[in-house]
């Protein structure tokens, strides 16, 4: 469970270095804004589910730990 929690952490912290990458160079093409803002809300809600995937995960985590010492 450990290595899907950390390759969820991964896949988080690397789509919020594409919107980073992405935001930077619209930002130097001087391009339309507000297709840019459409994008970043997009990614603002796909990170927050990530985030929440990774709390569910961890949750069971503790769960299963606290069943393994019993």
């Amino acid at each position: 469970m450990r290595k899907i929690a950390i390759a969820v952490i991964i896949v988080c912290a690397s789509a919020m270095l594409v919107t980073l990458i992405i935001a930077l160079t619209a930002l130097g093409n001087g391009t339309d804004m507000t297709a840019f803002m459409v994008l970043a809300v997009v990614t603002l809600i796909i990170i927050a589910v990530l985030l929440a995937t990774i709390a569910v995960i961890l949750a069971v985590m503790a769960d299963n730990s606290k069943k393994d010492d019993k």
